[in-house]
């Protein structure tokens, strides 16, 4: 029988790369100040601010101001507006659901957070602040270097789309979209301006309008249930601040509902 070859043993240069690398990602870890699986996930909102009573996003130079109301939310800084309530709660759980992936025992000038290119204070109903602020975008990855509380903590790294959606939002972001909804249920009459034009008319039944000046006009009710449909939850998609309401042809208006 013929005896078996002997094992190789891997070469000696295999055996230091490997043990490079370990020392490697050991040092790394060390310098980070994040041993192995650890997140800064206490760093988070806690569960009293699920419904904060103000929220101030600070950016270079001014701020938003979002304040809670007897029927939501409501933007005071810099313009007087109704504030999404959807969109501040998202802002809220996505504080409290904040799980930071590294921590950087560094100084955070180094990371364009002094001072900080934006933050966030959320205050809860019980007076509590929580804050953090964010700077420059990492490298690698898409994540940003930001610092929980007040100068002193950690410099942390966050996921960049929820710094930049949810913490560092624009004005135009936190509106309400919905513009004076129509409050009856059913709406039996109206009125309609267009050009000088008149025209009043009234509901007989869902599919059957009315002309009652002037008298004698058929009246298609496809368009008109269709305006009065979009009416109930009309839709903003923009926000322009340095439009006049001449300039945007609502002085005087074309059409009146």
């Amino acid at each position: 029988m013929m005896e078996g070859r002997p094992r190789r043993r891997p070469p000696l240069w295999l055996f230091l790369l490997v043990l490079l690398a370990a020392v490697s990602i050991w040092a790394w870890r060390l310098r980070s100040g994040a041993p192995a699986g650890e997140t800064e996930a206490h760093l988070a909102a806690g569960p009293q601010f699920e419904d904060p009573v103000r929220l101030v996003f600070e950016t270079a130079g001014d701020s938003i101001v979002v304040v809670s109301t007897a029927t939501g939310y409501t933007i005071v800084h810099p313009v007087h507006d109704l504030a999404s309530t959807l969109r501040v709660k998202d802002v809220a759980r996505n504080a409290m659901l904040l799980a930071p992936s590294r921590s950087l025992h560094e100084p955070p000038e180094r990371f364009g957070l002094v001072p900080p290119q934006h933050r966030l204070r959320l205050v809860a109903p019980s007076g509590a602040v929580w804050s953090i602020a964010m700077g420059d975008s990492s490298a690698v990855g898409s994540e940003v270097y930001a610092q929980l509380g007040e100068l002193g903590s950690p410099v942390v790294l966050i996921r960049e789309f929820t710094a930049r959606h949810y913490f560092a939002p624009d004005v135009d972001a936190l509106r309400d979209p919905t513009a004076l909804p129509l409050s009856s249920p059913v709406i039996d009459s109206l009125h309609v301006i267009v050009s000088g034009a008149s025209l009043r008319a009234r509901r007989l039944a869902a599919d059957h309008w009315e002309a009652i000046e002037p008298a004698g006009i058929g009246l298609d009710p496809l368009p008109i249930n269709r305006v009065l449909r979009e009416l109930r939850g009309p839709g903003m998609t923009g926000f322009d601040a340095n439009l006049t309401p001449a300039d945007a042809g609502l002085d005087p208006p074309r059409a009146r509902w």
